[in-house]
């Protein structure tokens, strides 16, 4: 899967390092704090707990350039409407940019303090779990993250949409399952299928195969 590029996985939620840019969470926790107090926010001993443990789906680094990025990969119900906030992609990006938009934000500051600046940005493919996508928006964030053939980052989001698809399939199956048999049954089968059949397995190896990035990722 890594086809000899320099990557890392971490699935383990409970790794602290996994972001690889702060060691000590004694020295975390004090730095959160004194961020937001700069911010006028004043953060509970348990808000900088959940500060510092909130992870995203995966994060690339490029230490060349000083680069990382925040990877979000949502499967998300897509609909034929909008509303006045957009449509359906548009309002969960909106959601994904203001979970994270702090974290980034406190990382890029942290990091210029100590002379040892990053510029930390953040990337979310969002699949709608009836197969459609921002194509354009999809592609040019392969395309900042390496992924420069253009082949390659269609064949990238057809298998991610193909993945997606069945996916869904075999989760309205189950359901029917449910409802007429066993419903516990059902859900040992959809919890195995999700587990061993993820629709991100295209875009997570492409983005591997694909260029010379580390890239770290937790459990989703």
């Amino acid at each position: 899967m890594t086809s000899g590029r320099s990557v890392k996985f971490s699935y383990n939620k409970s790794n602290h390092h996994h972001l690889g840019l702060f060691s000590r969470i004694r020295r975390l926790r004090e730095d959160v704090t004194a961020f937001h107090v700069q911010q006028d926010i004043v953060l509970t001993s348990q808000e900088i707990t959940s500060f510092h443990s909130r992870r995203p789906d995966g994060v690339a680094f490029d230490d060349k350039n000083k680069h990382c990025v925040f990877l979000e990969f949502t499967r998300q119900m897509d609909s034929v409407t909008s509303s006045d906030e957009g449509d359906w992609a548009e309002i969960k990006e909106l959601e994904e940019n203001e979970r994270y938009g702090m974290h980034i934000y406190f990382i890029n500051y942290l990091s210029a303090l100590y002379g040892r600046p990053w510029n930390c940005t953040q990337a979310n493919f969002t699949v709608g779990a009836r197969g459609s996508l921002k194509k354009t928006q999809f592609q040019d964030r392969l395309c900042l993250l390496g992924v420069t053939n253009s082949k390659a980052r269609d064949k990238i989001r057809v298998l991610t949409v193909s993945k997606t698809l069945a996916l869904t399939d075999i989760i309205l199956k189950l359901f029917h399952v449910s409802i007429l048999h066993s419903p516990e049954r059902a859900l040992m089968m959809i919890i195995a299928f999700i587990t061993f059949n993820s629709s991100l397995v295209p875009l997570i190896e492409g983005l591997c195969n694909s260029n010379p990035w580390e890239f770290e990722f937790s459990g989703f």
